[in-house]
């Protein structure tokens, strides 16, 4: 989308290869899949991506997306609006939000955006930087994503002595919470590790022509200038 507006970003690693986050709702509301959205309410923060995203799953079932009510629920958060009954499902990163539902005892079900369609597989989070910055800076590029690497893969390897790292210099999170959600990310990254950071053109073409198709942008963007590989550490690098 930013590139669509002429702003000269560039991908340059992705956190997770596939895409953790998915529509999660109250275990009551009884979803086992897109078809079960219709009449329900949505909690987000209004962007046009939610709704594409929604009416995209639900049509790919043959159910009704006008009938979901959008409500924008700002930044609160999960189980803050579960329990406000604010709405009925949401979009969640399971790595964060699933976990601390999971911990504070609230039920949920989670339907995972890969699962539901194969654009929604998309890369997120992603580590951005400008042309500019590759253009002027390149070995700054590829010194930062060095250390990152180093840093996802310890954190992967040692996910509690990597959560107590955090801990000790942000002693006001819930250690819980750390702890359980490192683990998660651990056990869901622990064979991705060799290629940290990479990304597929197949996935940013699938998107951007489906972001272009659905009015999310209003003209076609280079998926290829979009992002790049060339800067992540070959692997036993470093």
């Amino acid at each position: 989308m930013a590139r669509a507006q002429g702003v000269p970003i560039v991908s340059i690693a992705t956190l997770f290869q596939h895409n953790t986050s998915g529509f999660a709702a109250p275990s009551d509301r009884a979803i086992d899949g897109p078809e079960d959205f219709e009449g329900l309410r949505y909690g987000g923060w209004g962007s046009d991506l939610e709704a594409v995203m929604i009416e995209t799953v639900m049509r790919a079932v043959g159910a009704d997306s006008d009938s979901v009510t959008m409500i924008n629920i700002g930044m609160l958060d999960f189980i803050t609006a579960v329990r406000r009954d604010v709405a009925d499902f949401f979009w969640v990163f399971y790595g964060w939000q699933g976990i601390h539902a999971q911990l504070q005892g609230v039920a949920f079900d989670f339907l995972p955006l890969p699962e539901l369609a194969d654009v929604l597989a998309y890369y997120t989070p992603v580590i951005v930087t400008n042309e500019r910055t590759i253009e002027r800076s390149p070995e700054t590029v590829r010194r930062f994503l060095r250390a990152l690497t180093r840093g996802y893969s310890y954190a992967v390897l040692h996910p509690m002595e990597a959560a107590q790292l955090l801990l000790d210099q942000v002693p006001e999170l819930d250690p819980e919470l750390v702890r359980a959600s490192q683990a998660w990310i651990a056990g869901e990254t622990s064979d991705e590790l060799d290629r940290w950071g990479y990304q597929q053109a197949e996935g940013w073409r699938r998107f951007a022509a489906w972001s272009l198709e659905n009015g999310l942008i209003d003209r076609p963007i280079d998926p290829e200038a979009a992002f790049t590989n060339r800067f992540l550490p070959k692997v036993g690098e470093g």
